[in-house]
C-alpha cells in the first residue's frame, strides 16, 4: 500500500535536515583529530630520523676506531719485524680500511660537530694520524733499518692515535646523548597526545552515533505512524466498502444508559435479509428482532463469554421468520463492560428449506405424500409404546391395491402413479385425523391407529374400501381399484411394529385368496404358515447350492402320427432326509422370495446338459420344454442367459422350447416383442403355457410370433362333464390353427378326452394317459422307441388304449 505524496514529504524533510547538521559535526570532528595527529606524527618522524641518524654516526666512529686500531696494529708490527710492505701488503689495506671509515664518518654531520681544544676535528686529527703512518709505512717500504732506539720512532704517532681515540670517545658520548634525547622523543608525549586524540574521535563519534540513533528512531516513529494512519485510513475505507458490498448482513449495536442494544450501523445486505429500510434500522433495538427467547439466551451467553454463535430465526419486517446463522462479538473498550456488539447474519433460509425437503424425502413419499417407511416403523414404534403405556390397543390395517400391476402395465405408469395420488387424497379425507396413513411401498398403504376396539376396526376396513373402491378418472378413462385389507392388533397378534407388519401382510395374503375387495384379520396358524414358508424358502436355497433338485421328463405326443415329439422338464427336489417335494410347493415360495429366477437357471442348465449327455450317448433327440416364470422372463439378461446356456452345452436352438406364461407377455409390450424376436431369431421355439387362465387377450396372439398355444389341464380335465369347456378348446383350437399356431393339450387322463381332443384337431397331448414324467434314464427307452403301440396295430387297436403304455 503505496504512502500518499503529501505524507512522504513532512516525512523526507526534516530527517535530510538532521542527516546534514550530524554529518557536519562528524566531519569537522574528524578533520581537527586529524590536523593534530598530523602534526604529533610528523615530529615523531622527524625523531626517528634522528635517532637513525645519530645510530649510524656512532656506527661510523666504531668502524674508525677499529681500522685505527687495526693501522697502528700494522705500523707496530712492521717495526719489530720489518718487512716489505707491497701493493697488496696487509698494512696498505688496513690502510684503506681506515681511510673508507673515515669517509663515512665525515659524510654524516655529526661528525665534524666537536673539536678539540687546538681548533682541530676529529677528521683532523684522524687525517695527521692517517698521514703519519702512511710515512711511517713509506720509510718501511724504503727498506731502512731500525735499531733498538729506532722505536721511539713511534711516539708521536701513538700520540696522535691517542687523541684521535679520545676524541672518538667524546664524538660516542654525544652520539649516546643524541640517541637518548631521540628515544625519549620517540617513546613520549606524542604518543600520549595521539591515544587521547584517538579517544575523543571514538568517543565523540560514539556519542555522535547515539545522538543520530535516537533522531533516526524518532524520525521512523514518526514516519510509521503517519504511514500507520495513512494505511488505516485507506483501510478503513477498504473495510467499509467490504461491508458494505458483503453478502452476509452486518450490525453494530451500542448499550445505551438503559441496558438495550441500539443499532449504529446496518449493511445493505441487512435491509435486503429483512426489508427494513435502513433508516428503519438505525436506533431501533435489536432485541426486537429476534425471538424473547433466543434473546434471553443471547444475553446469558454474552456476559459469560463475550461471544454468541447459533442459528436462529429473525423476525422480518413482513412478519415472516427468516433463518439466520447469528455471530455476536462483544466489543470491550478499555472498560469492563462491553460498549458496542458486532452482529453478522448469514442468511441460511435456503438451507434450511433443503434440510427440510431431504427431512421429507427422508420421511415422506414425494409421490403421495405420505410417510414412507421408515417414518411408519419411527411413528408406529411410538404409538404403540404410548398404548402399552395407556393399557390400550392398537391396529393395522395392511393395504394392497388389486391388479394395480395390470393398470401399470397396460396404461402407463403416469396412470398408475396418478391412481396412487388419487387414493391417498381419499385416505387422508375419509379417515378420521388421529389414524396413521403410509405408504409402504409401490400399491401397498398402512392405516395405524390406536384405542380401536373390534367394531370401530370393521368400520375403519369399511370406510378403506369404500374409499379405494370408488373410480378413478384419469383423462377420459374411468378406472375402478379394488383393495384388500390385512388386520393385526396389539397386543393380540404381535408388540412390536415390524411384528405387526408381518402379520398385517400374511392377513392381507389371506383376503386376497378369499376372493379380494375384503378385508380378513390375522390368524396364528397364519403366522405358524409363514414360518414354514420362510423355513421352505432357506431350506430351498441350500437345495439350489446342494444340487438336491433334479428334472424329469413328461412325453408329449403327436395324435396324428402317435410319434414322441416333446418332452417337457419338470423340476422335482427330494431333501438330504429323503422327502420329496412336488412343484406346486416350492415354486411359489421360490416366486414370494426372489429364487425363481436362480431354480429357472438351474432347470435350464440341467435340461440342456441332459440333451448333450443323450447326445453324447447316441441317443436320439426330441425337443425339450422348459418353462420360465415371468420374474426370470422380465429380468433384463434373460436371452443372455439362454443364448449363454446353449452355447456352454453346444445345443443346437431347435431343441430348446421355452413356455412362457400369459402372464409375461402382457409386461412391457416392447421389450417382451424384442426378446421373442431374438430367441425366435436363434432358433429356438416359444410356447405359451396355460393358455385361457391367465390375462387372455386376442392382441397380443397376433403380436407375438410364437410356436405353440398348451391348453391348462383345468379346461381338459372337465371336457367330459362340462361341455361349454370343449367349446371353448375348439374355439382355441381354431383359432390356433387360423393364426398358424400348434396346440398341445395338458393333463390328459382319460380315453374321453383324448377322443374329444383328437376329435377337435388338437395336435399334441401329454398327460397320465399316455406317461407319467420320467427320469431321464427311462425317457431314454421313449426315445429310442418313439413310436411303440401295447397292443399290436394302431390302427386296429382299441383307440382308448393308444397311448397306453407306461415307462
Amino acid at each position: 500500500m503505496r504512502l500518499p505524496e503529501k505524507f512522504t514529504r513532512r516525512a523526507k524533510a526534516p530527517a535530510k535536515s538532521g542527516w546534514t547538521y550530524v554529518l557536519f559535526l562528524i566531519i569537522l570532528a574528524t578533520a581537527f583529530d586529524a590536523s593534530v595527529a598530523y602534526f604529533c606524527i610528523k615530529s615523531e618522524r622527524r625523531s626517528q630520523s634522528e635517532l637513525v641518524q645519530t645510530a649510524a654516526a656512532k656506527q661510523a666512529l666504531d668502524s674508525l676506531q677499529d681500522a685505527l686500531l687495526q693501522v697502528n696494529s700494522a705500523v707496530s708490527s712492521g717495526i719489530a719485524a720489518p718487512i716489505v710492505i707491497g701493493e697488496h701488503s696487509l698494512e696498505l689495506q688496513r690502510y684503506a680500511n681506515a681511510r673508507r671509515a673515515l669517509d663515512e664518518l665525515s659524510a654524516l654531520e655529526p661528525a665534524t660537530r666537536a673539536v678539540t681544544k687546538d681548533g682541530l676535528s676529529l677528521r683532523d686529527l684522524t687525517e695527521q694520524y692517517l698521514e703519519s703512518a702512511r710515512q711511517t709505512l713509506d720509510r718501511w717500504r724504503g727498506k731502512e733499518t731500525l735499531t733498538s732506539g729506532g722505536t721511539a720512532g713511534l711516539m708521536p704517532l701513538n700520540v696522535r692515535l691517542n687523541a684521535v681515540l679520545s676524541q672518538i670517545a667524546v664524538e660516542r658520548n654525544i652520539e649516546s646523548e643524541r640517541v637518548t634525547h631521540a628515544m625519549n622523543s620517540v617513546f613520549g608525549w606524542s604518543y600520549w597526545v595521539v591515544g587521547f586524540l584517538l579517544s575523543s574521535v571514538i568517543v565523540t563519534n560514539l556519542v555522535l552515533l547515539a545522538l543520530f540513533s535516537r533522531f533516526v528512531a524518532t524520525r521512523q516513529s514518526e514516519l510509521d505512524a503517519m504511514n500507520t494512519l495513512a494505511m488505516s485510513d485507506h483501510q478503513l475505507r477498504l473495510l467499509s466498502q467490504a461491508l458494505e458490498d458483503s453478502p452476509n448482513g452486518v450490525l453494530i449495536s451500542r448499550l445505551n444508559d438503559d441496558g438495550a442494544e441500539l443499532i449504529e450501523y446496518a449493511n445493505p445486505a441487512v435491509s435486503a435479509m429483512l426489508g427494513y429500510a435502513n433508516d428503519e434500522l438505525i436506533g431501533m433495538k435489536g432485541e426486537v428482532l429476534a425471538d424473547p427467547a433466543d434473546v434471553a439466551e443471547m444475553r446469558a451467553t454474552l456476559e459469560q463469554t463475550g461471544r454468541y454463535q447459533r442459528l436462529v430465526h429473525l423476525r422480518a419486517k413482513s412478519g415472516a421468520q427468516i433463518g439466520v446463522q447469528l455471530c455476536i462479538s462483544a466489543v470491550v473498550d478499555g472498560a469492563s463492560a462491553p460498549a458496542h456488539y458486532v452482529v453478522v447474519l448469514n442468511d441460511v433460509s435456503e438451507l434450511l428449506a433443503s434440510r427440510e425437503r431431504l427431512r421429507q424425502q427422508a420421511k415422506y413419499d414425494m409421490l403421495t405424500l405420505l410417510p414412507n417407511r421408515n417414518e411408519l416403523l419411527e411413528r408406529l414404534d411410538a404409538m404403540l409404546s404410548q398404548a402399552s403405556d395407556s393399557g390400550s390397543s392398537c391396529v393395522v390395517l395392511f393395504l394392497d391395491l388389486d391388479h394395480f400391476k395390470y393398470i401399470n402395465d397396460t396404461l402407463g405408469h403416469a396412470t398408475g402413479d396418478a391412481v396412487l395420488r388419487e387414493v391417498s387424497k381419499r385416505l387422508r379425507e375419509r379417515l378420521p385425523r388421529d389414524v396413521l396413513i403410509a405408504r409402504y411401498g409401490g400399491d401397498e398403504f398402512v392405516i395405524a391407529a390406536a384405542g380401536y376396539d373390534a367394531a370401530h376396526v370393521e368400520i375403519l376396513c369399511r370406510d378403506v374400501l369404500d374409499a379405494v373402491g370408488e373410480p378413478v378418472f384419469s383423462g377420459t378413462s374411468e378406472l375402478h381399484v379394488d383393495g384388500s385389507i390385512g388386520v393385526a392388533l396389539c397386543p393380540l397378534h404381535a408388540r412390536s411394529a415390524s411384528d405387526l407388519l408381518r402379520c398385517a401382510d400374511a392377513a392381507m395374503y389371506l383376503a386376497k385368496a378369499d376372493g379380494r375387495n375384503c378385508s380378513r384379520v390375522f390368524e396364528p396358524s397364519l403366522g405358524r404358515e409363514i414360518e414354514a414358508r420362510l423355513g421352505m424358502s432357506n431350506k430351498l436355497r441350500r437345495a439350489l447350492a446342494d444340487n438336491e433338485l433334479y428334472l424329469v421328463y413328461q412325453p408329449q405326443y403327436s395324435l396324428t402320427t402317435h410319434q414322441l415329439t416333446g418332452l417337457e422338464a419338470l423340476v422335482r427336489w427330494r431333501d438330504a432326509h429323503g422327502r420329496l417335494f412336488m412343484p406346486g410347493e416350492f415354486i411359489p415360495i421360490a416366486e414370494q422370495h426372489g429364487l425363481i429366477g436362480r431354480l429357472g437357471e438351474y432347470v435350464l442348465d440341467k435340461a440342456l446338459a441332459q440333451l448333450a449327455a443323450w447326445r453324447a450317448a447316441g441317443v436320439p433327440l426330441v425337443a425339450v420344454s422348459v418353462n420360465v416364470a415371468a420374474q426370470q422372463f422380465a429380468s433384463g439378461d434373460f436371452v443372455g442367459v439362454v443364448l449363454d446356456t446353449l452355447r456352454r452345452h453346444d445345443i443346437e436352438a431347435h431343441w430348446l422350447e421355452l413356455e412362457i406364461t400369459e402372464s409375461s407377455l402382457v409386461q412391457n409390450t416392447s421389450r417382451t416383442l424384442s426378446q421373442l424376436q431374438t430367441l425366435r431369431n436363434h432358433g429356438i421355439r416359444i410356447a405359451i403355457d396355460d393358455f385361457g387362465t391367465g390375462y387372455s387377450s386376442l392382441s397380443y396372439l397376433d403380436t407375438y410370433e410364437i410356436d405353440r398355444l398348451k391348453i391348462d389341464r383345468s379346461f381338459v380335465s372337465e371336457l367330459e362333464t362340462r361341455p361349454s369347456r370343449a367349446g371353448i378348446v375348439r374355439g382355441v383350437i381354431l383359432l390356433a390353427k387360423g393364426l398358424g399356431y400348434g396346440v398341445v393339450a395338458e393333463g390328459v387322463e382319460t380315453p374321453g378326452q383324448l377322443s374329444i381332443l383328437r376329435a377337435s384337431g388338437c395336435g399334441y397331448a401329454q398327460g397320465y394317459l399316455l406317461s407319467k414324467p420320467v427320469l431321464p434314464d427311462h425317457a431314454v427307452a421313449l426315445l429310442r422307441s418313439p413310436t411303440r403301440p401295447p397292443h399290436g396295430d394302431p390302427v386296429l387297436g382299441d383307440e382308448s388304449q393308444l397311448f397306453r403304455f407306461d415307462a
